[in-house]
């Protein structure tokens, strides 16, 4: 029978939990700087209208979590994930240096999201006619002393219906 060494047990150990803390507690020092915080708001209006009349925040999470939802979520999870790519698409839409490719590819990629919003939240019906249109913006917020300031940053043109269904095919 062989004898186990504790010590090589004990620094397998503190290896391995030199390993996992990291993943467990992750650094923020990987960011750069910390800028404004992109917000999405959508409105969805009558074709006879010049300008969208009521703006509604793109929230595509729950405003509250019971402590069992948040365990849940804890391993996967999707809404958070849709969330922060919707933020880097918003980046990127605001990033002047990036190409214009890119940047048209992520502002389509947030009209589609928001186009399922709407149809999802019964803002826009399934059988509206083509004279509904919808359009977006992106909000920068930041803070300033005790104060949020809110500025936007981005203004999409509008869409109809039809313009976004032939996207999806």
């Amino acid at each position: 029978m062989a004898l186990v060494n504790t010590g090589t047990i004990r620094l397998t150990a503190r290896r391995l939990l030199q390993l996992l803390l990291p993943v467990l507690m992750p650094s923020w020092r990987f960011f750069d700087s910390i800028g404004p915080a992109p917000r999405i708001d959508y409105a969805v209006f009558d074709e006879g209208d010049a300008a969208p009349r009521q703006w509604r925040p793109l929230a595509l999470a729950p405003l509250r979590l019971s402590l069992g939802s948040m365990l849940v979520r804890l391993p996967y999870n999707a809404p958070r994930n849709d969330m922060l790519f919707l933020i880097s698409c918003c980046e990127r839409v605001l990033d002047d240096e990036q190409a214009l490719d890119v940047r048209a590819r992520a502002h389509t990629e947030i009209l589609r999201r928001v186009a399922m919003h709407a149809h999802q939240t019964s803002a826009i019906g399934p059988h509206d006619d083509a004279t509904i249109r919808l359009s977006f913006r992106i909000r920068q917020v930041r803070r300033e002393h005790n104060a949020l300031i809110e500025e936007v940053a981005y203004e999409a043109g509008s869409f109809t219906q039809s313009q976004l269904m032939a996207w999806d095919r």
